[in-house]
């Protein structure tokens, strides 16, 4: 269990920690810091393990987690996407936040992986159900937003009813337009009435054929430095289905 992020901590607990007795005698700081009491892992990222070097302090134990693996599997977490939101939400913006180290998906820090963001989309049963997605911000301050243009590297499935991500076969660019049963970019409102608000998004057409879908969406690949990730979007419409969001983890 990786130590406290902040506040009070004692060389016994970053005995315990390196996996030495927390009583452990002629123990220092310089010792803990530096490896002679126990090797430091360096799976920590450089924030979160000591320097080695003079002055030593305390604070770089801060989250150090002497356990750490070398970083997560390549794969999809989950396979099937965690559900962000069901039903129709309104015409309120949601916002959520999603751990990305949670148990129920990675479960375990990402920092330094590189991967990719899916959404998958269920449609729903008419075509008051086109859903809209308006930015994810990632690495604290990295956004992929403002749609109006240059959506280049992110790709759709089209009028696909797999539960499970595919990583390998199946995309296609998304494109500007209101081609049913996939996602596209579009500036204004969806055409069909009672459904999606005025924005610059990727939104899904579900009219006709488009009813009743599983269609996946995935962004470019990026390196992460945080687990957190926040997702802007819009469920508005009669027959709104459910949103559900993952990370594909490359190897």
């Amino acid at each position: 269990m990786a130590l406290t992020s902040s506040g009070q901590i004692k060389m016994s607990e970053i005995n315990t920690e390196l996996g030495v007795t927390s009583t452990t005698a002629n123990s220092s700081l310089a010792g803990q810091s530096d490896g002679s009491v126990a090797t430091i892992n360096t799976n920590n990222s450089n924030v979160n393990r000591p320097n080695g070097a003079a002055p030593h302090l305390m604070s770089e134990f801060y989250s150090y987690d002497h356990s750490a693996s070398s970083g997560p599997s390549a794969g999809a977490y989950p396979e099937t996407g965690n559900q962000i939101w069901s039903g129709n939400q309104g015409t309120s913006l949601q916002t959520d936040t999603v751990d990305l180290s949670h148990i129920s998906y990675v479960g375990e820090s990402v920092v330094g992986a590189s991967g990719q963001f899916f959404f998958r989309f269920d449609s729903g049963t008419s075509f008051r159900s086109d859903a809209q997605i308006l930015s994810i911000t990632y690495n604290t301050d990295d956004i992929f937003q403002t749609f109006s243009s240059g959506v280049t590297g992110i790709q759709t499935t089209s009028l696909t009813t797999n539960s499970i991500y595919n990583h390998s076969s199946g995309w296609i660019q998304v494109a500007s337009g209101t081609t049913v049963g996939r996602w596209n970019q579009l500036n204004g409102t969806p055409g069909s009435s009672g459904t999606g608000v005025n924005a610059n998004a990727l939104y899904y057409e579900s009219s006709s054929s488009g009813n009743n879908k599983k269609v996946w969406l995935r962004f470019p690949s990026v390196t992460f430095t945080s687990n957190s990730v926040t997702i802007k979007s819009y469920g508005y419409g009669s027959n709104m289905g459910t949103l559900r969001f993952g990370v594909y983890i490359s190897a």
